[in-house]
């Protein structure tokens, strides 16, 4: 790994603070442990072979998928 120096890493740090504050945003998924749905809620989340980012990212895609698809009858 590479040295930084210190204004380089000042410099590098202030980037990536703009650029996740211009960039990123972020959901957060709380489960309750006190409650057994959650508790089983989270170990599936857990035990997929994708990153929890990835999974839920996925879950959503295929939702609005399958939401846009359908014809509302008005």
């Amino acid at each position: 790994m590479v040295k930084l120096s210190e204004t380089a890493t000042e410099n590098k740090r202030a980037y990536d603070k703009e650029y996740a504050r211009k960039y990123l945003k972020g959901k957060c998924v709380v489960f309750n442990l006190q409650y057994p749905e959650d508790i089983a809620l989270l170990e599936w989340a857990n035990a997929q072979p994708e990153n929890g980012n990835q999974y839920i990212k996925r879950l959503i895609r295929e939702d609005k998928e399958r939401r846009e698809g359908k014809v509302e009858n008005v």
